[in-house]
């Protein structure tokens, strides 16, 4: 064979090789998504949002666990403890969000830390979950510690 003659060769399995790198890719991807589609995929069944909600629960993760509740779904009454303390967990940081910017001089967060303390306080007076009852008086314990902190740095005490 001469070298102008194994030239379109070389260039024949080269398009052969890159084309097979790309398709056979794309071609599992594309069965993937129809066998995911076709047979519902991913779906967890109620034991497992159970366990997913259980290691976040008593790994005190509150805030991925308040993500998993509401971006996978799970509403119900069979998930209302996971929900009472996320809930209570969101309202006690945002209240310290709004707190730290009230004492960065933010104008309006005052009206949020009332109100996102009152909200912490409505979450512990409001426990409907034994289970719950402790972390809630905890967040509202902090929370009236933080309060009364600033009713003195004010001179309203």
């Amino acid at each position: 064979m001469n070298k102008q003659s194994e030239k379109p060769l070389i260039r024949w399995i080269l398009i052969k090789a890159v084309a097979l790198v790309l398709i056979v890719p794309l071609t599992l991807s594309v069965f993937s998504f129809l066998w995911l589609t076709v047979t519902g995929g991913d779906v967890m069944n109620e034991a497992e949002r159970r366990n997913m909600c259980d290691r976040a629960y008593y790994a005190g993760k509150y805030g991925e666990l308040y993500d998993m509740l509401h971006f996978d779904g799970m509403y119900g009454e069979e998930f209302g403890g996971y929900h009472e303390l996320a809930d209570a967990h969101l309202a006690y940081e945002n209240f310290l969000q709004w707190h730290r910017a009230e004492k960065k001089g933010m104008v309006g967060s005052a009206e949020k830390v009332e109100f996102y303390y009152n909200e912490v306080l409505n979450c512990a007076e409001n426990c409907r979950f034994k289970q719950n009852k402790t972390e809630l008086e905890s967040y509202a314990n902090k929370a009236k510690e933080l309060w009364a902190e600033d009713l003195e740095e004010k001179g309203e005490i």
